[in-house]
């Protein structure tokens, strides 16, 4: 096996933080809604937005060289989900449009960042080109 792939919620920063930092995945694809309408009490209230986290085991980690773009995401999803759905789902909107984005000018997530209010998905250039299948 040299590859292990997985989905999880983008705005979750604990799972965004074990996946890249921990595990060493990166990111390069974004599915708006993919699992419809869910029962989750976790996901009430929003989309059931998902990235692929890509764990390529014999690999070594994705760099941050060059370029990078940062996309942020709060702390907390799930306190400002309590406090006002609606900012909850502007933040889902615009940390979609803004993956979108950067998956489209051939950025990939090769990093993460953790504070205590916030955090930040990093983007380096070479989706196309960082570790393939045969």
């Amino acid at each position: 096996i040299r590859l292990i792939e997985w989905t999880y919620d983008p705005l979750e920063s604990k799972n965004a933080h074990l996946n890249i930092v921990k595990l060493g995945v990166i990111v390069r694809r974004y599915y708006v809604n993919l699992y419809g309408a869910t029962a989750s009490r976790q996901q009430e209230g929003l989309q059931s937005d998902r990235v692929i986290a890509e764990w390529w085991i014999d690999e070594p980690r994705a760099r941050l060289d060059g370029e990078v773009r940062r996309v942020f995401i709060p702390a907390d999803i799930q306190s400002i989900k309590k406090q006002s759905l609606n900012s909850a789902r502007d933040i889902q909107v615009r940390v979609r449009e803004q993956f979108l984005k950067h998956f489209e000018d051939d950025f990939y997530v090769a990093g993460f960042e953790r504070k205590d209010e916030w955090s930040a998905y990093l983007f380096v250039h070479g989706a196309s080109r960082v570790h393939q299948t045969d």
